[in-house]
């Protein structure tokens, strides 16, 4: 993936020859809905790992800003011409700092949780392993049952370094296994993280009163798995079981039936996975992809494609996504339709 700059070069690009507005005009009747996870303070956010996904609040604001602008910003999935906001996993900023920047052009959206955070307050383990690689001190850790010794430094390295990580997860070894190597090599209470306030919204859970908050102000609460693990990777007693205390909650805590599926990709999701999803009760689903799928795995809408954007507040960017633009010079292809 290009770095940000070179992206800002060629989205001025686009905007000066024309292509981006070209790019709107041909996906006019193509929905976008947007994918996004942490919004963090400015005075917060750094480059480590575990943000990797997360993004600066003013790069939020500037980007809804633009979006009202655009599109209509609506909850409703079927309307081609509007735009939907989503949030994944459930955590305290995105009511404190996304929810409340949202309110001030009374926009709503979609705000999918994982139920082992929202009702027993736990942080989803990958996040964990991540925030172990951020913050444990520098130094080389040899993690003897994996087989593998981590080399951590700058940000850089501990980059390059979660690879062999995921690489590992990747393999079939569990995010358990891999905390307890993490654990013995150096204790996750024992790791000097950054300010007591940003990990509380980094990794605190949205309260119940909150979420309630948020649903009488127009906003969706659904769910996002129990326990964010890989859905294709679980037993079909294990996935009945995830599945079942996702559908309960929807009695107390969620207010839609519209499903999230953790990770999101094509092989993170089976035809089991959505064929208990819709004998659930779910009647949607969003996957975490947009790009071109093959074979017979297609966006539809247990499977429907979101957009993701970068961590930027520059408009010629923005409106590079947005039109999809950038999507089609990645794939060649309009922005993906499921309906």
């Amino acid at each position: 993936m290009a770095d940000i700059g070179t992206l800002k070069k060629v989205a001025r690009i686009s905007k000066v020859t024309g292509f981006t507005r070209l790019c709107y005009f041909f996906n006019r009747n193509r929905k976008r809905i947007i994918a996004y996870h942490n919004v963090i303070p400015d005075k917060f956010f750094d480059d480590s790992l575990h943000l990797s996904h997360s993004m600066k609040e003013s790069s939020f604001k500037a980007q809804i800003e633009m979006m009202r602008k655009r599109f209509k910003v609506s909850t409703d999935i079927e309307d081609v011409k509007s735009i939907t906001l989503t949030f994944d996993d459930g955590y305290l900023n995105q009511y404190e700092i996304a929810s409340k920047a949202m309110d001030r052009y009374n926009m709503k959206g979609y705000f999918f949780c994982v139920e082992d955070l929202i009702s027993k307050g736990n942080p989803i383990l990958m996040d964990m392993l991540q925030y172990w690689v951020s913050y444990v001190e520098e130094g080389a850790y040899r993690l003897e049952e994996l087989n593998i010794t981590l080399e951590l430094r700058d940000e850089e390295s501990r980059k390059l370094q979660w690879n062999k990580i995921s690489d590992l997860l990747n393999s079939g070894v569990t995010q358990e296994k891999v905390e307890e190597e993490f654990e013995k090599v150096y204790s996750f209470k024992a790791i000097k993280g950054p300010k007591e306030k940003f990990l509380k919204l980094r990794f605190a859970t949205i309260p119940k009163s909150s979420l309630k908050v948020m649903k009488e102000k127009g906003h969706y609460i659904g769910a996002h798995s129990a326990s964010h693990k890989r859905l294709s990777l679980m037993n079909e007693e294990q996935l009945k079981e995830d599945i079942e205390i996702c559908k309960k909650a929807r009695e107390n805590i969620l207010n839609t039936n519209v499903f999230a599926y953790p990770y999101g990709s094509k092989e993170d999701i089976s035809p089991t996975v959505i064929e208990l999803i819709a004998k659930s009760g779910f009647t949607e689903a969003f996957a975490y992809s947009n790009g071109p799928l093959k074979g017979e795995f297609q966006y539809n809408k247990y499977f429907m494609p979101r957009m993701f954007l970068a961590d930027t507040s520059d408009k010629d960017l923005i409106d590079f996504t947005l039109s999809g633009a950038k999507h089609f010079m990645a794939f060649r292809k309009l922005l993906p339709k499921w309906n």
